[in-house]
Formats: C-alpha cells, structure tokens, sequence
C-alpha cells in the first residue's frame, strides 16, 4: 500500500512539474509573440542608414582570430546579417547573394570587393556555427568572410547598417537586406528582398569599382571608365557580360561624320578656286 502511494505521489509531482513547466512556456510564448515586426519602420531605418560611416568594430572569423573592419577599407564591401539557427529565410537570401557574388567576381574580379555575413544570434553564432553555415552553403571564397561577435559589438554594428529584427518563439524576424558599402566605410545603397535582380547589386559595385578615381594612372582611369560602360547586363543569362559595341557604333559614327566633313572641305575648297 505504501509503495503504491509512493508510485502515486511521484506520478502526482512528475504531472505537476510538467503542468508548470507547460504554463511557463504559454506564458513565455506569448510575451515573445507580443512584438510585432514593423516592415514599415524597419525599412525607414535601413534607408535612413544610408551615409552612415561604419566605426571600427572588432569580429572574429571562422578561424577564431580577430577582424577589424577597417580592414575591409579601400574596396567595397556587401554586408550580410543572419542567424546560423534560421532553416529558411536567412538560407535563402545567403544562397542567393552567393549567385550575386559569383556574377560580380566574374565580371569585376574577386580582388575588387569583398563580403562578410555576420551572424546576429551571438548566443549560438559562434565561429564554429558560422563555419558550418559556410560549408553548408559551399562557401569558400578568399574574398568573404563569415564573422561572429559579442552582443554589445554586433548590436551597435546592426544599429549603424539599418538593420531591424525582433525575437519571437520560432527564432528571429527581421528585415532582409544586403548592405553596399563604399571604400570609405561610408554605406552607399541597400538592397533588399531574399532574391533580387542582379544589377540591383552589380550596379552599385560597379559605380564604386569603376567611376571612382584612383591612383594608378590616367591610364587605368580610363580603361575602368571603358569597362564601367562594357559591362552590360544581359537578361537572357541573368549575368554580365563585356560589350564593346556601344565604341565601335562610336567609332563607325564619328568615321562617317570626319568622311562627311572632309568632303564638304575638300568641295569648299575646290569652289572656292574656281
């Protein structure tokens, strides 16, 4: 009989236990599910973000050792927030800016920009997740990095790109977007959806890549400006593409208006004898 009641308190304090455990969990839910995402708000911010200059902040990459963002000075810099625990969203607009870069690097060069992701969870996005979330998406790239930090670091990077997000019961919301930055550190454009048209992308790093003066001759000026207009979309195969067709209709044009000019000297001048 005493074991019996023994059996029926334990069930009796296991059923308990469960029970609490199950209003603590509603109760939690419902506080997390309290915040609404506000896409409205959220995208005022990011546009408002626009001319902000990044400060220096300390990461650390996949290897564990540190980065500074100052490094990444000099050429220009596509910024992208997730968390390594998101099965979805945040795989999909990593997978598709992986297309994005694999365009810009054909046609601009690896060495003419770089890209981290960042993780924003900094309770599980640690550089061990981070590689993992690289390797899964067959990321191994010399020009992007993939970065963790602390709250205090990656919560005021977030604040300075724009970027919004609230915590809720299946993980994070926040707003989708891929952050240009110019050499300067100073942020250029944001792009936003977790697919988007290549030249909303390309165009940008182009204009920084190529219209920006630089330092290597009147020369090298040139010949980027040549293939800032060279570089062409091409809807049919999503991409970019080299066409030098608009100088050679130049060249073709201003070969028959100097043919033309020549003539009507050329009979100026015989008239003007006789």
């Amino acid at each position: 009989m005493y074991k019996w009641l023994d059996v029926s308190l334990w069930f009796s304090t296991a059923a308990l236990f469960f029970l609490l455990l199950g209003i603590s969990q509603i109760s939690f839910s419902a506080d997390v599910e309290e915040g609404v995402f506000d896409h409205a708000s959220a995208l005022e911010k990011s546009r408002g973000a626009v001319g902000n200059i990044l400060s220096d902040y300390t990461f650390t990459d996949i290897n564990g050792m540190p980065v500074h963002l100052e490094s990444f000075r000099n050429k220009p810099l596509i910024v992208n927030l997730v968390y390594t625990s998101c099965y979805h969203i945040c795989q999909m607009t990593t997978e598709h800016l992986k297309k994005m870069v694999e365009i810009a690097t054909e046609s601009l060069g690896s060495d003419k920009f770089n890209v981290i992701t960042l993780g924003f969870d900094t309770m599980i996005d640690s550089p061990e997740m981070m590689e993992d979330y690289a390797k899964l998406r067959r990321i191994d790239l010399d020009n992007w990095y993939f970065l963790s930090g602390d709250a205090s670091s990656v919560e005021r990077f977030m604040n300075d790109v724009g970027f919004t997000y609230i915590r809720t019961t299946k993980g994070f919301d926040h707003i989708l977007q891929a952050t240009v930055v110019d050499q300067k550190g100073k942020i250029y454009t944001q792009v936003y959806g977790e697919s988007y048209d290549a030249p909303l992308i390309m165009e940008p790093l182009k204009e920084l890549v190529y219209k920006r003066p630089t330092n290597r001759g009147i020369v090298a000026n040139i010949e980027d400006r040549v293939r800032f207009f060279c570089t062409v979309y091409d809807p049919a195969s999503g991409g970019y593409r080299f066409d030098y067709s608009i100088f050679v209709s130049m060249f073709i044009g201003f070969m028959i208006i100097s043919i033309g000019v020549y003539f009507l000297i050329k009979e100026f001048v015989i008239n003007r004898r006789k």
